[in-house]
C-alpha cells in the first residue's frame, strides 16, 4: 500500500515538472523568436560603393573595379555570423569571362564586405547584386558599374561637341525657316507694334517665340535702331521681350521629344522635296530643324554619361554647386563663346537627365547665360553705327541687371521653382531647370518694366551722341546683319533710296529759283545735295549687291533688280542736274546773262512739271502703284510736246534778236532746257522700270 502511495506521488510529481520545463521552454522560444523578429525589423543592408556626388561606380575596360563595398546594419556583426552573397545579376552581351572575386563574403565586426569586379573587358553597365545570405528577406542592394573604353574621353568630347553642333545647327535652319515664313510680318510687328513698352514686351516675347532665336531678334533691334526706324526704348522693350521669348526653346526641350526626333526629320525632308509651294518647304525645313535641335540634345545626353562616375567631373560641379559666381561667370563665358543661351540651358537640361546636376548648381548656369547670350547683339553691333552699339550696351545692361536681382533671391528661387513644377504635376530636375529660366527671365525683365526710359538715358550717358554723329552725312537706314532676312534688308534699301529721292525732290525744286535769283548759295546747296546724292549710291549699290547674293525668291529679285536700277537712275539725275544744269546757272551769274522774263516762266512751268513727275514716280515706287507709274509715263509724251512748244519759242526770239549777248543767252538758255528734258526722260525710264520689274 504504502509503494503504491510513493509510485503515485513519483508519477505526479514528474507531471508537474514536466509541464513547468515545457512552460519555461515555450517562454524562451517565444522570447527568442521576439528578439529574431525584432532584429529582421532593424538589420538594413546600405550601398558604400559610390563615392560622394556620383551615383555609379566606374572603371575602364580590362581593369578590377575594387570597391565594390556593402555594410550591414542594425546587429552585432561581431557576434553573429553574417555573410554577404555578391552576384552580377546585369551585363553586357559576350562579357561572359566577368566574375566577381568572392561571391559570398563574411561581413568583418564593423559590417563592411567587399567584392572585385574582374575581368570586365566589354564596355557598358554591369550590375552586381549584394543580400544577406542569413537574412534573404532583407532588400538586397544594386551596385551600378559602368566600363568604359580607354578612348572614353575623346568619345565625351566628339559626342558633346557633335551634339551641340547638330543643335546649334537645327536651331539655325529652324530660326532661318520661321523667318522666310514670318519675315514680313517680323519686319511690320517691329515697325508698327512697338510704341509703348507693354507692347514691345510682348512684340518681343512673340518675334522671338516665333523664330526660335533671341539673337535674331536683338540682332534686328540693332540693325533697326542703327537705322533710326525703332528708338531706344523701343529697342529695349523689345529685346527684354525676347529674353521671355527665348524660353520658350528650353520648355521644348524638356519636354523630353528626342524619341520623335528622326520622325520630324523624315516629314520635314517628306514636306521639302514632295511640295512645290514654296511655304510648305520652308515648314519642311523648321520640322527638320526642330528634329535637328532635339536630335542634338539627345546625342549630349548620350555622351555624358560617363561622365556620371568621372570623380573629377562631379567634384567641379560639386564646387559650381557651391560658388554660385563662379558658375555664373562660366556660363557667361561659354554662352558668350557658342552665343546660345538656349544651347546652354539645353545643356543644362541634359546635365540634369543624367543626374550630374541638381537645381542648385543649375539656377546659376541659367543665371549666366541669360548674360552670355548679349554676346550675339555685342557682335552684331560691331559694323554698325553708334546707335547700334547703344543697343547692345543697353542689352548688355538689362541682362546683368536681370541677373542682379534674381541673385538677391537665389536661395528661394529652389523652392519656388519646385512647387511650381509640382502644380503642373511633375517633379523632374530637367523640368525645374527650364522652369528657373523661364522664371528668372521673366522676373528679371517685368522689374525693368517701369524703368526702361531711364536705362535708355544711361546709355546715353555711356555713349554720348559726339558733335560728328549730329553733322556728318551718311546712311540712315543701311544696317547690316539682315543677310538671312533679305525682306528686312530690302525695305531697309528701299527706306534709303526714297531718302535719296527726298533730296533730288529738293534739287529740282531749287533749279528754277536759283536762274531766277541768279543765287549761288541755292546753286552750292544743289552741289552739296548731289555730293550727299553720290554718298548714298556708294552705300546702296554694295548693300543691294550683298542681298543679292543672300538667295532670293523670286518677288525678292524683283525688287532687288528694280532697287538696283532706280539707284542708278537717282545718280544719273544728280550728275545731269551738276554737269548740265548747274554749269548754265554759273554762265548766267558769272556773264551776267540773265533769262528773259518769258524764258523765267518757261524754266518754271518746266521744272514744276518735272519734279511733279518726279513725286508721281516716287509714290508710285514706294506704294506699288502701277497706274501711276503708267501715267508718268503718259504724262511725260506731254511734257515733250511742251519742251518742243519752248524750243520753237526760243528760236524765233533768237532769230528776231540781233546782239550776240541774246544769243548767248537763248543757246544757255536751250542748254538748261535740254538738260531738264534729259531729267525727265531718266524719270520716264524709271516710270517703266516699275511697271515692268513690279
Amino acid at each position: 500500500m504504502l509503494k503504491n502511495f510513493f509510485l503515485i506521488l513519483i508519477v505526479f510529481l514528474l507531471i508537474f515538472a514536466n509541464k513547468n520545463i515545457i512552460s519555461a521552454q515555450n517562454t524562451v522560444s517565444a522570447a527568442v523568436q521576439s528578439s529574431s523578429t525584432a532584429s529582421k525589423n532593424t538589420i538594413k543592408l546600405s550601398n558604400e560603393s559610390y563615392e560622394k556626388g556620383t551615383t555609379i561606380l566606374s572603371g575602364l575596360e580590362g581593369e578590377d573595379i575594387t570597391n565594390i563595398k556593402v555594410k550591414v546594419e542594425g546587429i552585432d556583426c561581431a557576434a553573429n555570423d553574417i555573410n554577404i552573397i555578391f552576384a552580377i545579376t546585369s551585363k553586357p552581351s559576350k562579357s561572359d569571362k566577368v566574375y566577381c572575386s568572392a561571391t559570398k563574403v563574411k561581413v568583418n565586426a564593423d559590417g563592411y564586405a567587399t567584392t572585385i569586379l574582374k575581368d570586365a573587358t566589354k564596355s557598358g553597365d554591369y550590375v552586381v547584386t549584394a543580400y544577406i545570405s542569413e537574412y534573404p528577406e532583407i532588400k538586397p542592394v544594386n551596385i551600378k558599374i559602368n566600363i568604359m573604353s580607354k578612348t572614353w574621353y575623346i568619345m565625351v568630347i566628339v559626342g558633346l561637341l557633335g551634339g551641340l553642333g547638330v543643335f546649334l545647327y537645327g536651331m539655325k535652319i529652324c530660326a532661318e525657316g520661321l523667318q522666310n515664313v514670318a519675315g514680313d510680318k517680323m519686319k511690320d510687328i517691329l515697325s508698327k507694334f512697338t510704341k509703348t513698352p507693354i507692347s514691345g514686351y510682348i512684340t518681343g516675347f512673340f518675334a522671338t517665340a516665333a523664330v526660335q532665336s533671341s539673337s535674331a531678334t536683338t540682332s534686328m533691334c540693332v540693325g533697326f535702331v542703327s537705322a533710326t526706324l525703332m528708338t531706344m526704348v523701343q529697342a529695349i522693350a523689345v529685346m527684354q521681350g525676347s529674353r521671355i521669348g527665348s524660353t520658350v526653346t528650353a520648355q521644348l526641350i524638356a519636354f523630353k521629344i528626342a524619341d520623335y526626333a528622326l520622325l520630324l526629320v523624315i516629314a520635314g525632308f517628306i514636306m521639302m522635296v514632295s511640295s512645290s509651294k514654296k511655304k510648305f518647304k520652308q515648314i519642311g525645313i523648321i520640322l527638320i530643324g526642330f528634329g535637328f535641335l532635339f536630335y542634338g540634345m539627345e546625342i549630349m545626353s548620350s555622351a555624358m554619361k560617363p561622365l556620371r562616375s568621372y570623380p573629377d567631373f562631379t567634384a567641379m560641379l560639386l564646387k559650381l554647386s557651391s560658388k554660385p559666381a563662379l558658375a555664373i561667370i562660366f556660363s557667361v563665358a561659354f554662352t558668350a563663346l557658342i552665343q546660345s543661351s538656349a544651347a546652354t540651358v539645353g545643356l543644362c537640361i541634359a546635365f540634369a537627365e543624367q543626374n550630374l546636376i541638381n537645381l542648385e548648381t543649375a539656377v546659376p548656369l541659367v543665371l549666366g547665360a541669360m548674360i552670355g547670350t548679349t554676346a550675339t547683339a555685342i557682335l552684331a553691333s560691331l559694323g554698325a553705327n553708334k546707335n547700334g552699339k547703344r543697343t547692345a550696351v543697353a542689352n548688355f545692361i538689362c541682362a546683368v541687371l536681370a541677373v542682379l536681382v534674381c541673385s538677391i533671391f537665389i536661395t528661394y528661387i529652389d523652392d519656388i521653382v519646385i512647387k511650381i513644377t509640382k502644380l503642373f504635376g511633375s517633379d523632374s530636375i530637367p523640368r525645374q531647370v527650364a522652369n528657373t529660366y523661364t522664371l528668372c527671365a521673366s522676373f528679371g525683365v517685368l522689374v525693368f518694366l517701369p524703368f526702361i526710359k531711364i536705362i535708355a538715358k544711361i546709355v546715353y550717358l555711356i555713349l554720348p551722341e559726339s558733335e560728328s554723329e549730329r553733322t556728318v552725312f551718311e546712311p540712315k537706314y543701311l544696317a547690316e546683319g539682315f543677310a538671312n532676312s533679305p525682306d528686312v534688308a530690302l525695305d531697309m534699301a528701299k527706306k534709303e533710296l526714297l531718302r535719296m529721292g527726298g533730296i533730288l525732290q529738293d534739287i529740282l525744286e531749287n533749279i528754277a529759283p536759283a536762274f531766277e535769283k541768279k543765287s549761288e548759295t541755292l546753286i552750292s546747296e544743289i552741289v552739296k545735295n548731289d555730293d550727299k546724292i553720290d554718298i548714298l549710291d556708294k552705300a546702296i549699290r554694295p548693300y543691294l549687291n550683298n542681298i543679292g547674293r543672300s538667295g532670293l525668291n523670286e518677288e525678292q529679285t524683283k525688287l532687288y533688280i528694280t532697287q538696283l536700277y532706280i539707284t542708278s537712275y537717282f545718280e544719273t539725275i544728280g550728275d545731269i542736274v551738276v554737269k548740265n544744269i548747274v554749269p548754265q546757272a554759273n554762265k548766267v551769274i558769272d556773264k551776267n546773262l540773265p533769262f528773259t522774263e518769258k524764258e523765267i516762266d518757261h524754266l518754271k512751268n518746266l521744272t514744276s512739271k518735272i519734279s511733279e513727275l518726279f513725286k508721281m514716280c516716287l509714290d508710285a515706287f514706294e506704294n506699288r502703284k502701277l497706274e501711276q507709274a503708267e501715267s508718268v509715263c503718259l504724262l511725260y509724251t506731254k511734257l515733250q510736246r511742251i519742251a518742243k512748244k519752248i524750243h520753237q519759242d526760243t528760236f524765233d526770239a533768237m532769230r528776231s534778236e540781233t546782239q550776240t549777248s541774246a544769243a548767248q543767252q537763248g543757246s544757255l538758255f536751250l542748254d538748261t532746257i535740254e538738260g531738264l528734258m534729259t531729267i525727265a526722260a531718266t524719270i520716264n525710264t524709271i516710270a517703266k522700270t516699275i511697271v515692268e520689274e513690279l
